[in-house]
């Protein structure tokens, strides 16, 4: 191969001598846990010098925690008509839509506004309950951010109820409180929609420990759901390197 002369060859990478040139870029592929592991090996043993991986990421928790009573068990998390925001976007359990619908918003980001918005699509009746007393509370300054996708939620049948928590989620409402006092109450829902923090994983991660180079995390990996903590991460890490 005349042209790709220098392909085999040895490269240096800061403290790391690739063995070649062959570089994989981070790519999903729908796969976890043993799975993902087995596919990266695959590859090495074909003779990729390195690999990115960005399949690591983040999982929607399975326990229902919420950020303000984290050691609080959620009852009815657990029932078929809950869903995650990954499950509405067609990643995860099959989901059957049925009206009216809750989203429950622990983040205060984009993600539940995304859902929201394909819920009212639907023709669904949505009730978008939050700890955050606004909508996108957590984004940059939410009435520039925000304030474009708070007017097309509102032109549907939806409302927004903020500054409370899920208490119990039932077949057919959710019993909802603000947090520290005794203010109950129920709202509607066949459909509830639960966004709240992912938890990170590290299996990929850890199974590389000690099998070669040092491992870096940047992104979702690292517990954190925002863009820019992982660029900034990519950007610290580049120039470590």
């Amino acid at each position: 191969m005349p042209n790709y002369e220098n392909l085999f060859q040895p490269l240096e990478v800061g403290p790391c001598v690739l063995k070649n040139r062959i570089v994989r870029s981070p790519h999903g592929i729908g796969l976890f846990g043993e799975g993902l592991i087995a596919y990266h090996e695959a590859r090495a043993r074909g003779g990729v010098a390195m690999s990115t991986i960005q399949a690591t990421g983040t999982m929607p928790r399975a326990d229902g925690m919420q950020l303000s009573m984290p050691g609080l068990a959620l009852p009815g998390f657990d029932r078929l008509h809950v869903y995650s925001s990954r499950d509405l976007l067609g990643f995860g359990k099959r989901v059957e839509l049925n009206g009216p619908a809750v989203v429950f918003d622990d983040t205060g980001s984009f993600e539940a506004i995304s859902a929201c918005d394909l819920l009212l699509a639907q023709g669904l009746k949505v009730t978008l309950i939050s700890r955050h007393n606004i909508i996108g509370e957590s984004l940059p300054y939410p009435p520039v951010t925000v304030g474009a996708a708070r007017e097309c939620l509102y032109e549907g049948d939806f409302d927004f109820i903020g500054g409370h928590y899920l208490q119990h989620i039932n077949a057919e409402e959710v019993q909802i409180s603000v947090l520290f006092t005794s203010r109950k109450r129920s709202i509607a829902a066949q459909t509830v929609v639960f966004v709240g923090y992912n938890e990170p994983n590290r299996l990929l991660w850890r199974s590389l420990q000690g099998n070669g180079p040092k491992v870096h995390m940047i992104g979702d990996v690292r517990g954190r759901n925002s863009i820019m903590s992982a660029i900034h991460a990519g950007a610290e890490l580049g120039r470590s390197i």
